[in-house]
């Protein structure tokens, strides 16, 4: 079931990646732009925050996922114990 989970929190965590991608892409086009004016800038502004928002999500999921996977060892390391003590 941790697997499970911990896949599942992978495909999450890739999404997020694509979707800052995608972001920083946006971004690169508006700066190509000749015409850089005050809605250009607003809309790098709004899309950075958007960036922010995306990286604090990727970063909590991150977070979350390495203390299962890391749970998920231990309790497997300590099956094995017991089953050589056994």
């Amino acid at each position: 079931m941790d697997r499970t989970k911990i896949k599942c929190r992978m495909a999450l965590i890739n999404i997020k990646i694509k979707e800052l991608q995608q972001y920083h892409d946006l971004i690169e086009g508006y700066l190509q732009d000749d015409a850089f004016d005050a809605d250009t800038l607003e809309a790098i502004e709004d899309t950075l925050l958007a960036i922010e928002n995306s990286a604090l999500t990727i970063k909590s999921k991150a977070s979350s996922t390495w203390l299962m996977a890391h749970s998920a060892k231990d309790k497997m390391a300590e099956e094995a114990k017991n089953n050589e003590n056994n």
